[in-house]
């Protein structure tokens, strides 16, 4: 199994909150032709193989969906400060094969 570094900015996660992208911030390490992010797993869609990841990719991704889901009623201040703490949870490094 691989292991690759990715280092996911203030910048990914508040485009993402905010839906100035479509890409969730893990994704955009990702070849879309060959890998989907599930929400516990990356999926090789070459294979169908299902690659388990850490807790906190999990982890990451709960708290990323939370808060875009409450994005457009909190304030900016509290907005940014909430995407630099879930910056901070990001995995440092993803699972592939």
């Amino acid at each position: 199994m691989n292991s690759q570094n990715i280092n996911i900015t203030f910048k990914d996660v508040f485009d993402y909150v905010i839906n100035n992208t479509s890409y969730n911030p893990i994704e955009k390490y990702l070849d879309p032709t060959l890998f989907e992010t599930c929400a516990d797993c990356i999926k090789n869609k070459k294979t169908g193989e299902n690659i388990n990841q850490c807790f906190d990719y999990e982890f990451f991704l709960i708290k990323l969906g939370q808060l875009k889901s409450i994005a457009k009623e909190i304030n900016l201040k509290d907005l940014q400060s909430s995407c630099e703490e879930i910056k901070e949870l990001s995995p440092k490094t993803i699972l592939l094969k």
